[in-house]
Formats: structure tokens, C-alpha cells, sequence
């Protein structure tokens, strides 16, 4: 069920409420929430907020799918299993049904148009989430085959889904557009930045020996490494776009990611790689009302990421495998667009 409800409380300030309720066979019921609120300070400003809470079930994938696939590990390539948890390979190592994903946010921002040619937003924002669906780190399936399992054979090592973490990401977006009409046409500026951090809260320690005070985490350092390094903390991308009275308009737009980090598994090796800017145009011809025609390129300039470093380089690929950049050169293209 869900129900959701929106009030003008003055002519200034408007609030909504809504909730949703769900029960599933397997993982039971829940509630969820949102409250919002919006208050026009004046005509030209605007202050928004909200707080709700989220819930997420495992996917029947998540629960069920098994796949095999060649990774790497220390530089080389290896064959991985990744199982489901109820799968006797992953209850070996201590595999446990998964748990719904449940998190709070909260949101506070800014809405500015001072004109009609300018509006800006500007968001904070900030989410608490709670055990984290996750992969966890390789096992040696070696182990699982000297005991016999069925279903670890022919493979080097062995993973699953799990529970195991929280995790805390505070933010700030940022849009703006202007507007400009002039003699040779209409141009539209935009900009949208986003500054993030990701920090681990918590690990399950999976320790089963009461009497060993040394803790054992499925989900490894070198993995918390990655979840909060492993991706650019800031992002931009700017936008130009030119309209002429003659049906053609074109675009440029840049796209910068900031610097991130990688770790080999052993979490003794470490390198920062480089943030990069990319570079895209294109030209658009409105034939009519019926046809278009675009002309355009991607990553003009021929830009690529840092290479990956030795210790996670392997199988010919150029750049790290978690790697959130294009890394393919430059692409062109003309296409066309038919409307009826």
C-alpha cells in the first residue's frame, strides 16, 4: 500500500507526507516513509528539505543467480565462482540468507532564480544505510574441494553476496543554467558538479570462536578501500548549447571526474589515479518537422583514464576494472532521426 499527501499550509510554504507499506513472504513487512517540505522565501528564492526512510529487498538474482568468470588476482588472471548463498560452495565459508537493505536520508537545498534568464539549486544531502548488500571477498575454493564440496571443482576461488557492511554518504549538488538571447540565436549554459564522500560504519566480524579475539570479515580492507576511494569525490560537467533561427543548433559539453585511489587485495600496495576531462560536440539539423540529422564526436580530444596499475593490470585491458571513466578513445558519429 501507499499513500502519498500534499498540502499548501500558507500561500509560502507547501509539505507533503507519504508512506509505503510492503510485506513479503520471505523477509516480512515494512514501512517506509518520506516527509518534504518547501518554503518560497521570496519570489526569487526557495528553501526545500526532506527526511524518509528506504527499504530494499535482495533481488532473485542477488538470491539466486551463479556465475563463473575469469578475474584478477595480484596481476593474474583467475577463475571465480560467485554463488548464492543457500549453495553448499558458499555455505561452506559461512554463506548466510541475505537481509532487506534498509537506510535514512535526509535533504536539505536551495532554488534560486534571481531572473528569467538564471535559475541555480544547490542540494545537500546525506544517507545512512544499513546492511549494505555487498559481495564478499575471495575465498580458496581449494578448501571446499579438499572437504569434498560439490560444486567447487575447477575453480580458484569463491564468493557470494552478504550483509556485512554499513555505510554513511554525505553530498552537495550543484546545477545552474543561463539563458541568453541574442542577435546570432539562443545559447544555454549549464553546469552540474557533485562532491561526495562514502565512509564504511561498520563490518560484521564473522568471528565464530568465542575464545579468538582476533575478528574475521568477509568483506576485506582492501574492498572498504574501494567503497570509499575507489571513486571520483567530484564530478562536473558544463554544457553550450547554440540555437540559430535556421533549424541548426550545436553542442559542446566537458565532463571532468576528479582523482580516486586502488588497492591490490593484500592492501599493501596502493596508487592514485588521475582525474580526467572529456570533450563531446555535436550538430543538429532540423530538417523538417519530421526529420533531424546529427552530427557529432565523443571524447573528441582523445582522452583516457590512468593506466591500471601492475598489480591490477592483466588480459590486455588498459585501465583498472572498477574504472568509472571512458576508456575507448575518441568516437564519431552522424546519425539521423525520423518523427511521425
Amino acid at each position: 500500500a501507499y499513500i502519498d499527501l500534499e498540502a499548501d499550509i500558507t500561500d509560502r510554504l507547501m509539505a507533503s507526507v507519504a508512506g509505503r507499506y510492503e510485506d513479503f513472504s520471505d523477509f516480512g513487512s515494512n514501512f517506509s516513509y518520506r516527509v518534504a517540505a518547501r518554503l518560497q522565501v521570496n519570489d526569487a528564492l526557495s528553501l526545500r528539505s526532506s527526511v524518509g526512510t528506504g527499504f530494499r529487498a535482495p533481488t532473485p538474482g542477488q538470491i539466486s543467480s551463479k556465475s563463473i568468470q575469469t578475474g584478477i588476482e595480484d596481476g593474474l588472471p583467475v577463475a571465480r565462482g560467485h554463488f548464492p548463498t543457500e549453495n553448499p560452495v558458499a555455505q561452506f565459508f559461512g554463506a548466510t540468507e541475505l537481509q532487506p537493505e534498509t537506510s535514512v536520508q535526509f535533504t536539505f537545498g536551495v532554488a534560486a532564480q534571481p531572473n528569467d534568464a538564471f535559475t541555480l539549486t544547490l542540494d545537500s544531502y546525506f544517507i545512512a544505510l544499513d546492511d549494505r548488500f555487498w559481495t564478499s571477498s575471495n575465498f580458496n575454493a581449494g578448501l571446499a574441494q579438499a572437504a569434498g564440496v560439490p560444486g567447487a571443482e575447477n575453480i580458484e576461488t569463491i564468493r557470494f553476496f552478504v550483509n556485512d557492511l554499513d555505510t554513511e554518504t554525505s553530498g552537495i549538488d550543484l546545477v545552474a543554467n543561463y539563458n541568453v538571447d541574442w542577435g546570432g540565436g539562443n545559447t544555454l549554459f549549464s553546469i552540474a558538479a557533485n562532491v561526495n564522500d562514502t565512509k564504511v560504519t561498520r563490518r560484521t566480524d564473522r568471528q565464530m570462536d568465542p575464545g579468538n579475539p582476533s575478528p574475521v570479515y568477509f568483506v576485506r580492507e582492501s574492498d572498504v578501500y574501494r567503497i570509499e576511494k575507489g571513486d571520483p569525490e567530484f564530478r562536473a560537467y558544463v554544457t553550450a548549447r547554440h540555437s540559430w533561427a535556421s533549424n541548426i543548433s550545436a553542442s559542446v559539453r566537458g565532463s571532468w571526474f576528479g582523482d580516486y585511489q586502488v588497492s591490490d587485495p593484500s592492501f599493501t600496495r596502493f596508487e592514485t589515479m588521475k582525474g580526467t576531462a572529456y570533450w563531446d560536440f555535436d550538430v543538429t539539423w532540423d530538417v523538417n518537422d519530421a526529420l533531424s540529422v546529427v552530427l557529432g564526436g565523443n571524447n573528441i580530444f582523445d582522452a583516457y583514464p590512468s593506466p591500471a596499475p601492475s598489480f591490477r593490470s592483466c588480459c590486455g585491458v588498459p585501465v583498472h576494472r572498477s574504472n568509472v571513466m571512458d576508456w575507448q578513445g575518441s568516437y564519431y558519429y552522424l546519425r539521423g532521426a525520423f518523427r511521425w
